[in-house]
């Protein structure tokens, strides 16, 4: 009848159906809805599914109808959203938890996470940004580095000298020319673009050697190398380099560390020095900055004692606290008394690698000494003498081989000594008639 339900002529025409539902879909415009009908076993209906619902054809002013509340919906949703927008959060917190979301704190309404803005900052913390992750990349913690470059919104390095270096640290030595070409405008001195250029190609020069590809390696030196016409006296080192039997004796010859890694660093650390730091930071520099600040407090220290020098950074080796030596370890305690100058000593010098200390006396003697680094004591070497007046200085050479000594102003000579074997070397003399202070 009118409401669907079957008679009994008709219900011995659908035997044993027991059970039956229709789903009704109803389209939105936010998604699907399925409304099932409930079971059609109730006894008013036979037992049996009813017949198929007839579809209504929908008229235009339904459909019109059904597009404004869509239209009126969307808006209604979108004044929502940017109303929420408006008060700085879309919903309330609670452990961890939101309504309706568990996990995403920060869920915007359609479903997309929003976006922290980097911080502000100022010029010297942006610096100091990227002297950290200048340290992180040179402790191998590149993912770090990039994480805070990302977050703080800085850069390491300009894009260009980032591919320059790319290009060098793999070996891409066309691509590295390419890429030193377009950091010329960027160079501070552009004269320094040549020797930047030469450096380059003497790695690819020696690298070509090494790996025995020789006519490679001559072609880039005669039509690369030669034409710079830079650092002549280097070119012909490396032209002669071509005869060296085997690759060791080229490393030793060339004063080279050899292809890979460590020499590919060591020459990206020579042409950084020729980039102003804002392109590329100088190596290393966050660990200068530190050394630096570690030698300043030294200098400051009242009671210094050279023991902590080999502690390298801090007291104790810390960084966490100024450098500080304490005054009760501060030597205070006589450990020796050396009396061998027979009249009074007026200077005092421990040679370069400490392992030699020099005296001269009034006496005209100079004694030089060794230096036990164990009990920090001395024991007599030499005794250096022949000089005609009273010692009043010594200078060692920076090896410590070597001593040279200044007389009282009378004297018109220096001497110079060989302190391993203890023999004078030569004099020094300006004029009889003057004398050398």
């Amino acid at each position: 009848d009118g409401r669907g339900r079957v008679n009994g002529a008709h219900h011995n025409t659908f035997p044993d159906i027991s059970r039956q539902c229709e789903a009704e879909v109803v389209w939105l415009h936010h998604g699907v809805h399925v409304d099932t009908l409930a079971s059609w076993q109730n006894p008013q209906y036979g037992g049996v599914s009813p017949p198929p619902r007839k579809k209504r054809k929908q008229s235009s002013e339904d459909t019109s109808s059904s597009t404004d509340n869509m239209q009126q919906q969307t808006q209604h949703q979108h004044s929502q959203q940017q109303q929420q927008a408006a008060n700085g959060a879309s919903e309330v917190q609670h452990n961890g938890q939101t309504d309706g979301c568990e996990g995403n704190t920060a869920e915007a309404q359609n479903g997309v996470r929003e976006e922290e803005s980097s911080p502000k900052l100022s010029v010297v913390q942006q610096e100091m940004v990227r002297l950290i992750g200048q340290h992180l990349v040179e402790l191998g913690l590149k993912k770090s580095a990039e994480l805070l470059m990302s977050e703080s919104g800085c850069r390491l390095d300009h894009p260009a000298a980032a591919r320059f270096r790319h290009c060098v640290m793999n070996g891409e030595w066309t691509k590295a020319e390419t890429a030193l070409t377009e950091l010329r405008t960027m160079l501070d001195d552009p004269s320094s673009l040549t020797e930047m250029h030469f450096l380059l190609l003497e790695q690819k020069y020696l690298e070509l050697l090494e790996s025995g590809q020789v006519l490679d390696a001559l072609t880039c030196l005669r039509s690369q190398l030669t034409p710079l016409k830079h650092n002549m006296d280097r070119v012909h080192q490396l032209s002669s380099l071509i005869f060296m039997s085997n690759p060791e004796e080229l490393r030793t010859a060339a004063r080279w560390t050899g292809m890979g890694k460590d020499s590919r660093k060591e020459l990206m650390d020579r042409l950084q020095h020729f980039l102003p730091p804002s392109i590329m930071l100088p190596p290393h520099r966050l660990e200068t900055l530190i050394l630096q600040a570690v030698e300043q407090q030294r200098t400051q220290c009242a009671y210094h004692n050279t023991r902590s020098d080999s502690q390298v950074l801090g007291s104790g080796g810390s960084l966490l606290m100024d450098h500080s030596c304490s005054r009760n370890a501060f030597p205070g305690t006589t450990v020796q008394i050396l009396a061998d100058h027979c009249d009074e000593v007026w200077i005092a010098r421990f040679s370069p690698d400490g392992s030699k200390l020099a005296t001269g006396s009034k006496d005209s003697t100079v004694i030089i000494w060794d230096v036990d680094p164990e009990t920090l004591t001395v024991t007599r070497r030499f005794t250096l003498d022949g000089h005609s007046y009273g010692v009043v200085y010594l200078a060692w050479s920076p090896d410590s081989s070597k001593l040279i000594v200044c007389l009282q102003e009378e004297a018109a000579e220096l001497v110079v000594w060989d302190t391993e074997r203890g023999e004078q070397i030569c004099k020094v003399s300006n004029s009889p008639d003057d004398s050398l202070t």
